[in-house]
């Protein structure tokens, strides 16, 4: 592909990739060297580079270049490595963007993913870490049954260790939910704020932007 074939979405696709930071890790300019074209395919000249500003040659390998990648593997193989990339290579270092594959709707959410919000769900509404009340949510959350083995256990060796004082506020704190005095404008102002952290993450997520500077970028037509 030369650099006038791309469109939009091309470009859209590199704006994610600048945004991400995925520069960091990733170069994009194969050298002329046997060992780097036997693996990332023919090296990398200068005119498949004018259209870039800035430029994606990368300083650091911490993953492979990505020059030649595309079309070597099948978009299913994308889509499993984006969202937890141990699951096609178990020795990367690569962060998960299952985030924005479960944001979107694409794949269902992760156990972390309902688990964080359960967790600050409660901390928002009572002030307070409550870890019954969270594991209680949770295990609802994610169609799990209460009285496993492992929570079973952990709630033996509570009662046989922990002070009767101490077990005793942590029963009551399960049944009532007491929240911090005076935390209701407090919860109004971290609600206010995580709604619009959340809102502009839906909206980087839905790509609108990037397409559309992508689209006036490579002189097509925005989309109406």
């Amino acid at each position: 592909m030369t650099p006038r074939d791309r469109d939009f979405t091309h470009l859209a696709g590199r704006d994610v990739y600048v945004r991400e930071g995925c520069y960091n890790c990733h170069s994009q300019m194969v050298r002329p060297f046997r060992a780097e074209v036997e693996r990332y395919g023919p090296y990398s000249v200068a005119g498949e580079f004018v259209y870039d500003h800035p430029f994606q040659w990368g300083s650091k390998r911490t993953g492979p270049d990505l020059h030649r990648v595309g079309g070597r593997y099948s978009d299913e193989w994308h889509r499993i490595h984006l969202n937890n990339p141990r699951d096609v290579v178990p020795e990367g270092v690569m962060k998960a963007m299952s985030h924005w594959l479960e944001l979107k709707g694409h794949t269902p959410k992760s156990p972390s993913m309902h688990f964080d919000e359960v967790f600050s769900e409660q901390v928002i509404e009572r002030g307070k870490i409550e870890e019954s009340r969270t594991m209680q949510r949770f295990f609802k959350r994610t169609n799990q049954p209460m009285f496993q083995d492992w929570f079973v256990e952990m709630v033996k060796r509570m009662l046989r260790h922990l002070p009767v004082g101490m077990l005793t506020r942590m029963g009551l704190a399960s049944l009532l939910a007491p929240s911090t005095s005076d935390w209701s404008r407090a919860r109004d102002a971290i609600r206010e704020y995580a709604d619009e952290q959340q809102a502009r993450q839906k909206q980087a997520l839905g790509l609108d932007k990037l397409i559309e500077t992508a689209q006036q970028d490579a002189g097509a037509p925005a989309r109406s």
